[in-house]
């Protein structure tokens, strides 16, 4: 009985440890989140802005989001091969980021 109230606190600091590693993978997850939404909405706004009538826009939005789909459909196949070349994430998740980097820096250029 007298090493329960110790144990209790051992568990507490893992337990802590635990939900700050876990607030690490909220906010890399968050931030991945924000840059894949603001390259989305950029993507269907920008048919909009760049075309003259409904119908181009219409072209050019199919466009968009087919060329969108099928390369988000290769991102778990690519994510895969990364993490059996690397052992881990990280390298992938690094490369996402910097993916999410350039493309939001080219349609702002493209936009302007």
């Amino acid at each position: 009985m007298i090493g329960s109230p110790f144990l209790c606190l051992q568990l507490e600091l893992v337990m802590v440890c635990h939900d700050l590693f876990a607030l690490q993978l909220l906010l890399a997850a968050g931030c991945l989140g924000v840059g894949a939404a603001i390259i989305f909405s950029l993507n269907l706004l920008l048919p909009m802005d760049a075309t003259s009538g409904g119908a181009e826009a219409a072209s050019w939005s199919a466009m968009i989001q087919a060329v969108g789909y099928v390369m988000s459909a290769t991102g778990p196949i690519m994510l895969g091969w990364i993490h059996d070349a690397a052992g881990d994430f990280l390298v992938a998740v690094i490369g996402l980021i910097v993916i999410n980097l350039v493309a939001m820096v080219v349609q702002f250029f493209v936009a302007a």
